[in-house]
């Protein structure tokens, strides 16, 4: 009685597109809706429009009257309706008004990036894989569509959905007697109508294998995952022939085939599994018994799951055929995408066959994230602690020649340990201190750790340096407070020289100015608070901290607060961060200087503890994230990473000014007499309530010009002079002189944490005659 009712099935699964600022084309679709007044019409042309200005300023969060600003300027003289076009979907009895197409797809597919970059989607976009069974192959093709792995699917099936598919195929009752092919393609029109596709209604055949593997263009990739044994070998021998690669996936175990025909043209068909077989009979056999001996090799029996096995025991007995779960087939079309994805991109070039066992990877037998990262080593190493017998050579060789040299009086360790004290309190690049003190024989010897100095931003040691004569100028002060006069000799500078000064004293002298900057050493310390830019710095504030150096022979200090010098020099130190950060060498240095958590602080009691630098949460985790090398060489070939040029964007926003130490480069100890100018700098600012924080890569980086000399970091040479020369420009840095030490200044809340200091025990050696 509901015969009359059925109406008759058609195999369209393509849209029609209507632009109706053509004028034929507006015609056909106001037919097109008085004829079919049941049709459904949805226009969401403005949230696709408002996606599409969002993503466009990644930056900003648009308020709605931005957004819509930016979108009248977008259409321009055009109207909503006019913008884009129309699509009519004859299934479905709807028309839709969608964006124009490279919209359309740079709107749905952002949110692939940077898993897969824009470069690659280009690449990608111009690809062409042929499918051959839709039943694993429906969650392949559907999973290639959402991503957008192609340009175009050519999809091959004869069969028809049927009640028994739905365990497996994602699709409804309603499409009960329709062709695979058709219920595919219209499902990848509804996620992408201008993804072109072709079907082949009658599956894979030996007259239509030209349309399938070559008209139209070469299929760059075939994915075979069809049921019929004929078609599995007849299709690889295809491919061979043309030069094509072949993936499969059986979705048991996640196993994945992958045959490399394009880059090897003698590889033996499915890995050599079937050459002991006769193929020639394959095309004849039709029943269980004739298709096993092909059917095993092939599936890999002794690799399959323990439930197949057990499974195939029952064919004939209590099931027709074996099983395919959802799950398998779901997960098959993930990892069938992803294989195809990087194959494509020639990320992977090998053949094999390749299991992705969950079973294996998740039960009861084995160890999760959490209980496997308990019981892993700590990969967190001390610096090793030199000892005077590492520096016995040179304390011989100095006394050798200067035996005429000792001090009028001798310290006690305790008068020794206090000057000290004070002096580790100075700051040092990356907070390494590099410092390593020996009292013996009278003399206090102060010596380049020989453990601390090999890092990539210490070129010539001039960053231990620079942490060197800031210790040294603590150690006068303090030593002047208590009435001890001091005498040091300043060894002359040689490349890897260990041993920097050695220093006689005089107790109970006549000091007849004593300097106040000793009260503030124990106050010093770096400031990474990233606050808005406040109060900008007073000429008087800036005299004193000018005026505090005026001791240091050649030492200036230059200050930048004119706002277009302050954003030249902060996009230039901006790119310098990114290029050295996403270079190996210099992201391992930056890694290996953060202190990560509580045992690595408590520890080593060096480094920089991530909690002094001002993140948002954001931010912090972004910076853990970085930790590994295989995460930022992806930002390093995309040639992105400007997120780590971001922190010290801040800094500069949030500056009263920019300063820079300079020396005459024909001073030899530049760097040491530049870090001894450096501490009472800091502690002038301390004084004046001045926070300051080092933006100082620049200096030691840069230095490597001066001797063309690029070892360890070669790539970044022609950058690093690149940027140099714009440095110097706007810095008015003459040829003659040196740029010691760069550094920000502002007015601001103080640190809540400081940097730790080792123990004395650790940096002095104290030996009485």
């Amino acid at each position: 009685m509901f015969s009359t009712f059925i109406q008759k099935r058609t195999n369209t699964y393509k849209p029609f597109f209507y632009d109706i600022k053509k004028n034929k084309e507006k015609k056909e679709l106001t037919a097109l809706l008085e004829k079919k007044e049941s049709l459904e019409v949805l226009d969401e042309i403005e949230s696709q429009l408002k996606e599409l200005i969002k993503l466009k300023y990644p930056q900003k969060k648009l308020s709605e009257e931005e957004s819509k600003d930016l979108i009248k300027n977008h259409l321009g003289e055009m109207s909503l309706e006019e913008y884009g076009v129309w699509v009519y979907y004859p299934w479905l009895n709807k028309v839709i008004h969608l964006l124009p197409e490279e919209e359309f797809i740079e709107v749905r597919t952002n949110r692939n990036h940077y898993k897969i970059t824009p470069k690659e989607e280009s690449i990608l976009a111009k690809k062409k894989i042929g499918i051959i069974g839709l039943s694993v192959g429906k969650s392949i093709a559907l999973t290639i569509a959402l991503e957008r792995v192609c340009g175009e699917l050519v999809l091959a099936d004869f069969d028809e959905i049927e009640l028994s598919n739905l365990n497996r195929i994602q699709t409804g009752v309603q499409n009960f007697g329709v062709k695979k092919t058709v219920v595919v393609a219209r499902e990848i029109s509804e996620i992408d109508p201008y993804l072109k596709v072709t079907c082949l209604h009658d599956g894979l055949t030996e007259e239509n294998a030209n349309v399938f593997f070559l008209e139209g263009g070469k299929l760059d990739v075939c994915i075979e995952v069809c049921d019929g044994l004929y078609t599995k070998i007849f299709s690889r021998q295809k491919a061979k022939e043309y030069g094509i690669p072949v993936v499969m996936n059986s979705s048991d175990r996640g196993t994945t085939d992958i045959e490399r025909y394009d880059l090897d043209p003698n590889l033996p068909i499915l890995h050599g599994l079937i050459d002991h077989l006769d193929l020639s009979l394959l095309k004849e056999a039709k029943t269980n018994e004739e298709k096993v001996p092909y059917l095993l090799p092939m599936l890999g029996v002794e690799t399959s799951s323990n439930r197949l096995k057990a499974s195939m025991l029952e064919i004939n007995e209590t099931i027709t055929t074996w099983p395919q779960l959802a799950s398998g087939v779901i997960f098959g079309g993930g990892i069938c995408t992803d294989v195809c994805r990087r194959l494509l991109l020639k990320q992977i070039t090998k053949s094999g066959r390749y299991f992705v066992d969950v079973e294996e990877i998740i039960n009861d037998k084995v160890g999760d994230y959490f209980s496997n990262k308990k019981n892993e080593i700590d990969r967190f190493t001390l610096i090793l602690e030199t000892k005077k017998k590492d520096y016995q050579n040179e304390i011989d060789n100095y006394n050798k020649f200067h035996s005429d040299f000792c001090s009028n009086d001798v310290l006690t360790k305790i008068e020794v340990e206090e000057l000290v004290e004070h002096a580790i309190m100075a700051p040092s690049g990356g907070n390494i201190q590099p410092w390593k003190w020996i009292y013996t024989d009278g003399k206090l010897f102060l010596f380049n750790d020989k453990n601390r100095s090999k890092t990539i931003l210490n070129y010539n040691n001039n960053a231990n340096l620079v942490g060197l004569g800031a210790a040294t100028e603590n150690l006068i002060l303090k030593a002047h407070e208590l009435n001890i006069k001091v005498h040091f000799d300043k060894l002359p500078y040689l490349k890897d020289e260990v041993l920097i000064a050695v220093f006689y004293f005089t107790k109970d002298a006549e000091i007849s100015v004593k300097d106040d900057l000793v009260n503030y050493i124990p106050l010093r310390a770096t400031n990474r608070i990233l606050s808005k830019k406040g109060e900008s710095l007073s000429e008087a504030q800036l005299t004193s901290l000018k005026k505090s150096i005026i001791n240091i022979e050649g030492a200036e200090l230059r200050v930048y607060q004119n706002k277009q010098e302050l954003l030249k020099i902060q996009d230039i130190l901006i790119e310098l961060d990114r290029v050295y950060l996403t270079s190996k060498k210099g992201h391992h240095h930056f890694i290996s200087e953060i202190r990560w958590g509580k045992r690595e602080i408590e520890l080593s009691k060096d480094g920089v503890d991530i909690n002094t630098i001002d993140l948002t949460p954001t931010e912090k985790a972004g910076l853990i994230v970085s930790k590994e090398w295989d995460v930022v060489k992806h930002s390093k070939e995309w040639d992105l990473g400007k997120t780590f040029g971001k922190l010290t964007k801040k800094a500069i926003d949030s500056s009263a000014a920019l300063a820079m130490i300079v020396l005459p480069k024909s001073n030899s100890h530049r760097f040491f007499e530049g870090g001894r100018a450096l501490e009472r700098i800091w502690l002038t600012a301390t004084k004046e309530n001045i926070g300051m924080q080092p933006i100082s890569i620049n200096a030691f980086l840069f230095e490597r010009i001066l001797e063309n000399d690029f070892s360890g970091i070669e790539e970044l040479e022609i950058k690093l002079k690149e940027l140099a020369a714009q440095f110097y420009k706007v810095c008015a840095i003459k040829e003659t002189e040196q740029n010691v030490f760069f550094f920000r200044l502002f007015r601001g809340s103080k640190p809540k944490v400081g940097s730790l200091r080792r123990e004395l025990e650790k940096v002095m050696i104290y030996e009485e005659d």
